[in-house]
């Protein structure tokens, strides 16, 4: 992957190195990649959060009405009766 070899000055082996002007363009551009990824991918989170509170907050006022509507029926049957 490195494009170049260099003497290490300390065991004075040759080994892979990357020049600090190749090494720059590399990095920001794997970060503006990042960023892409990360920001394609969280981009449906608010929208499945939203549709889920829709969901729970359509079924809440379905159970209140279904209660409101019994007792309702409730006060109706009995105040008819007098019991």
């Amino acid at each position: 992957m490195a494009p170049t070899m260099e003497k290490n000055p300390i065991t004075g082996v040759r080994e892979p190195y990357f020049p600090e002007r190749m090494r720059l363009p590399r990095i920001i551009s794997g970060i503006g990649v990042i960023i892409i990824m990360v920001r394609t991918s969280a981009f449906p989170f608010p929208v499945f959060n939203f549709r889920f509170l829709l969901t729970v907050q359509n079924r809440a006022l379905r159970v209140l009405s279904s209660f409101r509507q019994l007792q309702t029926e409730r006060l109706l049957c009995f105040g008819v009766s007098g019991s």
